[in-house]
């Protein structure tokens, strides 16, 4: 395994946007985070 996250939260202006969100990125695969600007990709 190369990342992992484990129950990942976040909240934007009081508003629950992910909740308990686990992720694990393993050798050989790849992934894209897409969204608009101002979305809270970063």
């Amino acid at each position: 395994m190369l990342f992992s996250v484990k129950a990942l939260e976040k909240q934007k202006a009081g508003r629950q946007i992910l909740s308990d969100v686990t992720w694990e990125v393993n050798e050989g695969e790849r992934w894209l985070v897409y969204g608009l600007n101002g979305a809270g990709k970063s």
